[in-house]
């Protein structure tokens, strides 16, 4: 059933020049294990999540020392959060170079100016274990990937959707003292599985979000991946303190991510792809506990209703470069992924949570249709790496894609001249650096191997900068 965009445009513009206005008397601060979850927050997940008990420095104004930079804008925020209303306002900017590699040296600029309002139903009108969220970005500027280096694996995790653009509009419901939740409405599939709070650190997409395989080999989920949202349905239930189940369905509509409808296209299409994934959690440690190593380990499948096209064959088996014929047509695909985050070294500080924590993620798929059938990532992201810098975070990642084998045959039968897409590695050092509680500074290099996979463009250096406003 498709219904009518006009009848939502209206209205839907009201509503969110509306929720803009309001986001000027910003309530205090999200809180909880859940503030990954809202893209936009992403980068201050720890300093939101942590107690400001550093003593103030009397040369230092209070100012420094505020979650949001417009502080509690003469106690409105604080008079908001009463009523169970928290909006945010996070500006994100980007600016990158490759002085050497690529195809050519340029720099580019982007940025993300997201707002997400979140209410607490149960607070504000006394439903119980009811919340609803919304929320919007803008986005701006070029992606070097594209304009200077020519990979796969974009530098910029900031790129897509350059527009004014409407995100989610969903409720969640929660049940027997928060075990079980569910969540209906326009949300990002992959802002609730295979992630981790810990991928926000670095600004290559091929880690940053989620495993950029999945979105490469399954366009219904980069469909519905920050800042684009589709209808769907997702449900979680605690089993215990440590293991967790959780499961989404979602419309695949490969075609609402277009920038011109701005987000606006309510329309529910019957003949869009139909996307399920599920997750299995299992949380290590005791967040309490001062002296305990966390981890966090994650097994998820998913499957895509289709259609793919096969990298190969034809509909009658034979190569379809040499046959001239369609590629043969799936009608279905799927995915497997583990995720690992476990603390190996904890500094002995009970406020800041400072240690070592190594990351590990694979994805497997079937190598006729998707691009990458195998992924890995890796890396070390370190909290208070620096004496005194207690609240800074180093990371280094690192991030291989092999293309598909069966691609590979067909480009080695249409182009036999070294065109051959083989791999690309990408590797990322990272360091965060906490101004303020609401301001962080971040110097970043990148290193990019076989840019696009073919050895024909050179390796790539990229010298970034990133800054991150909570306003």
């Amino acid at each position: 059933m498709q219904l009518s965009r006009r009848w939502f445009q209206s209205p839907t513009l009201l509503f969110v020049m509306f929720l803009w206005s309001v986001s000027y008397a910003q309530a205090q601060d999200y809180s909880g294990s859940n503030v990954h979850r809202h893209h936009a927050l992403r980068q201050f997940w720890r300093q939101l999540e942590q107690e400001l008990n550093d003593e103030i420095d009397e040369f230092e104004p209070a100012w420094f020392h505020h979650k949001h930079m417009s502080g509690d804008w003469a106690g409105q925020r604080s008079a908001l959060a009463t009523w169970g209303i928290v909006p945010t306002l996070t500006y994100v900017s980007h600016l990158l170079g490759n002085p050497s590699g690529g195809r050519s040296r340029k720099i580019a600029y982007t940025d993300n100016l997201g707002l997400d309002i979140e209410v607490d139903v149960e607070q504000l009108a006394r439903w119980r274990g009811l919340t609803f969220h919304v929320s919007g970005s803008l986005r701006s500027g070029r992606s070097l990937s594209k304009v200077a280096i020519g990979n796969t694996f974009p530098v910029s995790n900031l790129f897509g959707g350059e527009t004014l653009r409407f995100y989610e509009l969903y409720v969640e419901q929660s049940f027997s003292h928060d075990s079980v939740s569910i969540v209906i409405g326009r949300f990002g599939i992959g802002d609730e599985f295979a992630t981790s709070p810990l991928y926000s650190l670095f600004l290559n997409n091929a880690i940053d979000g989620n495993p950029l395989s999945i979105s490469l080999n399954i366009p219904a989920f980069s469909a519905q991946s920050y800042p684009v949202a589709q209808w769907g349905i997702r449900t979680k239930a605690q089993l215990s303190e440590a293991w967790s189940v959780m499961a989404g369905i979602s419309n695949g509509d490969r075609t609402v991510s277009r920038n011109h409808s701005h987000g606006l296209d309510f329309a529910f299409r019957s003949n869009a792809d139909i996307f399920t994934i599920g997750e299995i959690r299992y949380h290590y440690g005791h967040d309490d506990d001062a002296t305990s190593l966390i981890g966090n380990y994650k097994f998820g499948g998913y499957y895509d209703a289709g259609p793919f096209l096969d990298l190969y064959y034809d509909r009658d088996g034979r190569a379809y470069i040499t046959s001239g014929l369609p590629p043969h047509k799936a009608q279905q695909n799927y995915g497997l992924y583990f995720l690992v985050d476990q603390q190996i070294f904890r500094e002995d500080d009970e406020t800041h949570r400072q240690g070592l924590i190594p990351i590990v993620g694979v994805t497997f798929a079937p190598a006729d249709i998707n691009l990458f059938p195998f992924f890995f990532l890796a890396g070390i992201v370190y909290h208070g790496p620096i004496l005194g810098r207690d609240r800074d975070t180093l990371g280094v990642s690192i991030a291989y894609g092999q293309f598909s084998h069966d691609l590979q045959r067909s480009q080695r039968l249409a182009q036999p001249v070294n065109t051959v897409q083989r791999f690309e590695l990408a590797i990322e050092l990272t360091y965060q650096y906490e101004a303020t509680p609401h301001l962080i500074l971040q110097p970043d290099v990148q290193y990019i191997v076989r840019p696009g996979g073919t050895g024909r463009i050179p390796d790539a250096l990229m010298i970034g900068f990133q800054i991150a406003i909570n306003l």
